[in-house]
């Protein structure tokens, strides 16, 4: 997240990289645990051998290779501390490597075809136009003492979808289309902003049984012909103490939007959420030192589509959305 966070999203590297490299995000986690029979094809053993030359191998980083299968060089600078100009200079300095080398030494003989694919590719989901697309942010306020190997941390936040269709996205307003009108925000809306962990860090397992009040209640507070004001206000407390998750959380949300009922659907939307984390139980590859209580807030807007996110699915896409939503979505 650090390099697509600090890297790849300065203006000058994401141009450079465009004009003159194919960039290629993978997980190095999942071609390290593809079966055996997948990692016997071209595709594993051209990455394979075109990192032999990097410390670890298949492993998180920058690297620059060919496409005969080369390895150029990595281009990771500073850590845990970013440093992005070290990066681009690292970037540059491979593309003038690769521009002396011999073209034989350069290009692949014989591209690979797609039957030599190893990893399968994920789904690609497309929502319809028509389903209300949120995009949420979260991350961590400061806390003391603070380590950057901790997701806590507030040099990193989380990126999330949470997508309605057109029915669920109506149940966010009043049943009564008039000023002055309040009402309880029920089923999936809420469902999602209990149970799929949009308003704090990581992705643990909150259980029905988990969440103790979650309210969140709309107002409409103007109209302008068919297009109404609207404002929210929530408060939610989850307490779990499976074995998966012995934490707990309590937080408020407030918020404002535009619906038009013209045309059925948002014309903007933004809530944020403040709340109070408490990790009882630290986890090694997750946190550093001993602090268990920590504040994290969360922004919810229309999905502004950014070039740098664009494409990321709800995290519980597989697991929390229903198979109504998931037959409608497009592959």
């Amino acid at each position: 997240m650090k390099t697509r966070q600090f890297v790849f999203n300065d203006a000058d590297i994401a141009k450079f990289v465009s004009q003159n490299f194919v960039s290629v995000a993978a997980s190095d986690v999942d071609y390290n645990h593809l079966p055996d029979a997948a990692k016997a094809k071209g595709e594993f053993q051209f990455l394979r051998k075109s990192l032999t030359g990097a410390a670890n191998g298949i492993h998180q980083g920058i690297y620059a290779v060919t496409p005969s299968g080369k390895f150029i060089q990595c281009c990771n600078a500073g850590w845990p501390h970013i440093d992005t100009r070290k990066c681009h200079d690292l970037l540059k300095q491979s593309l003038r490597t690769y521009r002396a080398m011999p073209q034989r030494d350069r290009l692949a003989a014989k591209p690979l075809s797609l039957d030599q694919r190893s990893m399968h590719r994920k789904d690609l989901v497309q929502p319809p136009a028509d389903w209300i697309k949120i995009r949420t942010t979260t991350r961590s306020y400061p806390f003391e003492p603070m380590e950057l190997f901790d997701q806590r941390h507030p040099d990193y936040y989380k990126l999330d979808r949470l997508w309605l269709t057109p029915e669920t996205a109506r149940t966010l307003l009043p049943e009564k289309l008039e000023v002055g009108t309040t009402a309880d925000v029920q089923g999936r809306a809420l469902h999602h902003l209990t149970l799929d962990n949009h308003m704090m860090l990581g992705c643990v397992s909150w259980p029905a049984a988990a969440v103790k009040n979650a309210r969140l209640r709309v107002k409409i507070t103007a109209n302008n012909e068919q297009l109404y004001q609207l404002q929210y206000e929530g408060e939610f407390h989850f307490h779990s103490d499976s074995r998966w998750n012995k934490s707990t959380y309590t937080g408020k949300l407030l918020g404002k939007a535009v619906w038009d009922d013209g045309e059925k659907k948002f014309k903007s939307l933004l809530w944020v959420t403040l709340g109070e984390r408490n990790q009882r139980e630290l986890r090694r590859n997750e946190t550093r030192g001993n602090v268990h209580i920590t504040q994290v807030g969360s922004v919810f807007e229309l999905d502004p589509m950014l070039p740098n996110d664009r494409g990321i699915t709800p995290h519980r896409w597989h697991d929390g959305y229903p198979r109504d939503m998931k037959a409608q979505a497009a592959r």
